[in-house]
Formats: structure tokens, C-alpha cells, sequence
């Protein structure tokens, strides 16, 4: 599946192409329900909908080092 962005730089401006990855998305339920373990999920609202609220950049750390743990 391609992607398609508007690429900003100082000097101009152009769409650019990218592909999606590729990834096995079975390996996130696990690193999910580890990192609610951890007790830094809370429940609240995101406009009227009820979410779970994390801090993007603990969990992305937390995967990384669950990840390298399990291989």
C-alpha cells in the first residue's frame, strides 16, 4: 500500500510516495497487556468517548526493551 505526504524543507515543499511497512501485528497484544501491567495506563475521557491514556513515548521505550528482552 502506498502512502503519500507533503514534505516540508526550507527551501521547498513536494509531495513525496512511501510504502507501508511491513509488520507482524500479532506482536502487539502482548508488549499492550505488559506495559498495563505496569500500572501507566489510566482510563479517561477523549471527548465523549471513554480511552486509555498512556504516555506515547514510555510505551514506545517499554516496547523496545520487551522486544529485545524476548529475542
Amino acid at each position: 500500500m502506498n502512502f503519500y505526504a507533503n514534505s516540508f524543507n526550507p527551501n521547498s515543499r513536494q509531495w513525496v510516495t512511501f510504502d507501508e511497512i511491513s509488520y507482524d501485528e500479532s506482536t502487539f497484544p502482548p508488549v499492550k497487556a505488559a506495559f498495563e501491567q505496569t500500572g501507566a495506563v489510566t482510563v479517561g475521557k477523549v471527548g465523549s468517548a471513554t480511552a486509555k491514556l498512556m504516555n506515547q513515548r514510555e510505551i514506545v521505550d517499554f516496547a523496545v526493551r520487551y522486544w529485545k528482552d524476548q529475542s
